[in-house]
């Protein structure tokens, strides 16, 4: 394979919305997600010269770049510009512009100006812009909103990136999505946190799944507390809303944009990475983005084996990712002699290809857990 980096625009410079402030400049939505379309007709013009093939293009990212990539799916100027997608911890989600308009609205107050000198917003030095940026962020974070993102403009973007798949808006393109399960202990690292007591676990479980009310959270963490207790999984108050949470933010959203593919292009996948971190004896589990050392082979990379591991399980491990992935880009199928059987994510079985010292296919793991948020959400 021929792998292609790129840089795109992040923040207020990739993704503030300006088109309704300033109709008559000539300003587009989505300036960042445009900066990888523009990245991939480079590939499409150029990447032959390289040993590329331009007719066989697999876009894929983790996170951020994993809603990227779910975006790109939905977009119609980056049809036809690659032909497999991969979605690592992320699928996508579009703001509208009126939530674009407001965000607009409150960077022009911390610059000081407002919908009348909007212009002026084109000519004020990056550091201000991101000054402002900052304090915008502050704001919509505490609010629970989202920040800077892409929007529904109706011109670079029409859907929600899940509502055009289903749509069938990438039926030509096969699809392979997962998550890891314990995404968000990678977050909950970078906080203080005390044990808390069982009041405050039905509250936080309650918020995280949108207030459906305490019976509802009550039932979530018992399914919860028996599934881990079976599994022989961490299972403290901290753990339970761990594992909502990274049910909630990540998988159930991977499983709903390979279900909405599926009926349009057999070739979707789902995947689940179980491999625990050995950090902080073990506490990080299988965290957000623990599985980037194992895609791309950087084991041995200065202190990666204090976050990855080592030894003989761990670099097969890699070397079965590595190969699943570079399968798919192939052929549009990740299955391989290393990892056996590797099934289409369909309805009922919902086969998942588990991801860990020992990688195998599973029908619908933590099914439970997921019909248990699912019903809720």
């Amino acid at each position: 394979v021929v792998v292609v980096t790129i840089n795109y625009r992040l923040g207020a410079f990739g993704y503030l919305w300006l088109g309704d402030h300033l109709p008559d400049a000539g300003l587009t939505a989505n300036a960042g997600q445009l900066d990888q379309i523009a990245a991939l007709e480079w590939v499409r013009d150029n990447i032959a010269a390289f040993g590329g093939d331009p007719g066989n293009v697999t876009i894929f990212g983790e996170s951020a770049g994993a809603a990227a990539v779910g975006t790109l799916l939905a977009m119609p100027g980056a049809k036809g510009l690659f032909h497999k997608a991969i979605l690592q911890s992320g699928t996508g989600r579009a703001g509208n512009r009126e939530g674009g308009q407001r965000v607009a609205d409150m960077m022009l107050e911390e610059l000081g100006l407002d919908r009348a000198r909007a212009a002026e917003i084109l000519a004020a030095p990056a550091d201000r812009i991101l000054e402002a940026q900052t304090a915008v962020a502050a704001t919509l974070t505490r609010e629970g909103g989202p920040i800077f993102g892409p929007v529904r403009d109706g011109v670079t973007l029409l859907d929600q990136p899940l509502s055009a798949v289903r749509a069938g808006a990438a039926a030509q393109i096969p699809v392979m999505a997962g998550t890891n399960r314990d995404e968000v202990k990678l977050f909950a690292a970078t906080v203080r946190r005390e044990e808390m007591d069982d009041d405050a676990l039905l509250r936080a479980v309650g918020a995280t799944l949108g207030k459906p009310g305490p019976e509802k959270a009550r039932e979530v963490i018992g399914v919860y507390r028996r599934s881990r207790a079976e599994k022989g999984l961490p299972g403290t108050n901290l753990d339970i809303l761990d594992a909502v949470g990274s049910d909630v933010r990540f998988r159930v959203g991977a499983a709903r944009l390979a279900l909405a593919q599926q009926p349009h292009q057999p070739d979707t996948y789902l995947y689940l990475f179980t491999y625990a971190s050995p950090a902080r004896r073990c506490a990080l589990g299988s965290c957000h983005a623990l599985e980037m050392p194992f895609v791309f082979g950087t084991l041995k990379a200065p202190t990666q084996d204090r976050f990855a591991g080592s030894g003989p399980g761990v670099d097969q491990l890699a070397e079965r990712m590595m190969d699943a992935w570079i399968a798919f880009a192939r052929t549009g199928r990740p299955g391989h002699e290393g990892i056996g059987r590797w099934d289409a994510y369909t309805e009922p079985g919902r086969p998942t290809m588990v991801f860990d010292l020992e990688c195998g296919q599973e029908d619908d793991p933590f099914g439970e857990e997921r019909r248990a948020v699912e019903a809720v959400l």
